[in-house]
């Protein structure tokens, strides 16, 4: 392994991201406040992911160092810390440029845990894993079925849009309803719609 060459990838893509920033800049602008940390570094994952990184990946790995592949979250931050490891095995120092929003290990993962709370309309901090059953038709009439899911852990009730019609649905909805409503207890309600058919 060349670790001068490394040293010149991972610096092509730190140059790259940079280069992109007033787009990343804009991109951000165009979105509401609470998502514009997101949106930008969705940006700067889309131009990660735009370049061939797989034989870098591996060299990376070889050494010990973040393949680049885990940190999604917060590409610009990871990207820097790759490139500054390889450069202190180089026998260099190097920061990276201060004047960028950068995300961390611990940023992104507080990101994603307010943005999980503000969509599921919870206050919880970090989630556990929710049961997701898919509701049969008997759910229409058997009220007690749905009590004994939701007792059981059901947090998530999935109405499959390619079986039934729109009065089944409608009945396994009032029933949900009605055991959260009984229980106190929300239950989240995922509809999946069907695609196209041949």
């Amino acid at each position: 392994m060349n670790l001068q060459k490394l040293e010149r990838e991972l610096e092509y893509i730190y140059e790259t991201l940079l280069k992109h920033e007033s787009t990343a800049d804009s991109i951000a602008a165009s979105v509401h406040p609470q998502y514009r940390s997101s949106a930008k570094n969705l940006y700067r994952y889309l131009l990660l992911r735009s370049m061939d990184i797989r034989k870098l990946q591996s060299d990376l790995s070889e050494l010990g160092i973040s393949s680049l592949g885990t940190g999604a979250g917060y590409v610009y931050e990871n990207i820097s810390n790759a490139l500054k490891l390889v450069k202190l095995l180089n026998g260099k120092t190097w920061e990276r440029n201060g004047d960028l929003e950068a995300l961390g290990f611990a940023g992104s993962k507080n990101l994603l845990m307010d943005h999980a709370n503000d969509l599921f309309a919870s206050d919880h901090g970090e989630r556990d894993t929710e049961i997701m059953v898919t509701m049969p038709d008997e759910a229409a009439t058997d009220k007690k079925l749905i009590k004994k899911l939701h007792s059981a852990g059901m947090g998530i009730a999935r109405l499959n849009l390619s079986h039934g019609n729109e009065a089944l649905w409608n009945k396994i909805l009032n029933k949900i309803k009605a055991v959260s409503k009984e229980s106190d207890s929300p239950i989240h309600i995922y509809m999946d719609l069907p695609g196209a058919k041949n």
